[in-house]
């Protein structure tokens, strides 16, 4: 039988070896957007080097990522993708699983999640 997971966010713990929050959960995947690519030739670029697979996406919002370590313009999308088409990629992730909104709320205080995880909450 197959798990039900329609509706449930890809919840990652990043790799150890990440030069900014190593071992940190994460609720985005993501990059940054080279000399002339759009955010959308971006988001497709990273989908495929982390996840090894690409989804229909709709924009969410944008905001502001301000941060010691980083400060960043970004832009937020809602991807779609079939759970047995993602292969994680070793060197970004130690692992992947499939979480309600509910769970996230409740282990954010807990575990430790990527500072942004709360500005990005608002947009699920």
């Amino acid at each position: 039988m197959r798990k039900r997971i329609r509706g449930k966010i890809l919840v990652t713990k990043r790799s150890d070896n990440k030069d900014f929050f190593p071992g940190y959960w994460s609720i985005v995947l993501g990059g940054h957007v080279k000399s002339g690519e759009t955010y959308e030739e971006a988001l497709i670029t990273e989908m495929n080097e982390e996840i090894n697979t690409v989804g229909g996406y709709e924009k969410l919002g944008e905001f502001v990522k301000d941060i010691k370590e980083e400060l960043e313009h970004v832009n937020l999308y809602k991807v779609k993708v079939e759970p047995d088409e993602i292969d994680l990629l070793d060197k970004e992730f130690q692992k992947g699983e499939f979480w309600t909104e509910e769970k996230i709320k409740s282990k954010i205080n807990e575990l430790d999640f990527l500072p942004e995880t709360e500005g990005v909450i608002k947009y699920l």
